[in-house]
């Protein structure tokens, strides 16, 4: 996934098990993504350098109840200011 539109999608396709690789560098985040994890979801990084960051006005993601598993691996996360979350 390379930008906002592709993650978007992706979290909101159909499936259990997911794998959810995003290419280095960042995307902006300009309305939240609310989802109900049901199985496992796990955002990768595999060429590192990934960072996940939101407009001053905006929250990442609103992972809702379910009997789901999300994970992020090697993401870095902000705020639209500053780092709030290491890889």
């Amino acid at each position: 996934m390379a930008n906002f539109n592709e993650l978007q999608a992706a979290i909101n396709a159909d499936g259990d098990i997911r794998l959810i690789e995003l290419c280095s560098g960042t995307i902006v985040f300009t309305q939240h993504i609310a989802f109900y994890p049901k199985g496992e979801m796990t955002f990768t990084c595999p060429n590192g350098d990934c960072v996940l960051d939101a407009d001053s006005k905006t929250r990442l993601f609103h992972i809702q109840g379910g009997a789901g598993k999300v994970s992020f691996d090697g993401i870095t996360f902000k705020d639209g200011n500053g780092i709030v979350s290491p890889e």
